[in-house]
């Protein structure tokens, strides 16, 4: 295997701060940190702070609380969640025997310019199986 992935610690984040401040490239400080170049390059990237159209420097205490932040937060918003519309509307739907694969062609239909309104059959069996076990039986017997 290749080498194990560890988070950027708040001292080598704190080096970052330093190094940049005294005019150091990224490239310099990976080496002396003994990481990637590109590691270095996303972090300098990801916490530098924009301030209205000015660009603050690179500030450790602020990257190690945003980076710990980031990591509770969801990437992505799913599609079908169980308090939307769209999701009553695909419930309807199989409450009446129609397939996910039915409700899928049957919402690009009647929504075709509206992306989201449209979800894929694979979207509507992840949202199925992500309900608590045994609660889609009582739901639509």
């Amino acid at each position: 295997m290749g080498k194990h992935y560890s988070h950027l610690s708040s001292e080598e984040r704190a080096c970052i701060m330093l190094r940049l401040r005294d005019g150091f490239s990224s490239r310099a400080i990976a080496r002396e940190l003994k990481r990637s170049p590109s590691s270095i390059t996303r972090e300098i990237a990801r916490h530098h702070c924009l301030a209205g159209c000015a660009r603050l420097p690179y500030e450790a205490s602020r990257a190690s609380m945003r980076a710990h932040m980031a990591r509770f937060q969801r990437r992505r918003q799913r599609k079908l969640a169980p308090t939307g519309l769209l999701f009553a509307e695909v419930r309807n739907k199989l409450k009446t025997g129609w397939s996910p694969d039915q409700i899928s062609g049957y919402l690009k239909r009647t929504h075709p310019d509206c992306y989201a309104r449209n979800v894929s059959h694979e979207t509507i069996y992840t949202a199925l199986y992500a309900m608590p076990r045994g609660e889609l039986r009582r739901e639509f017997k």
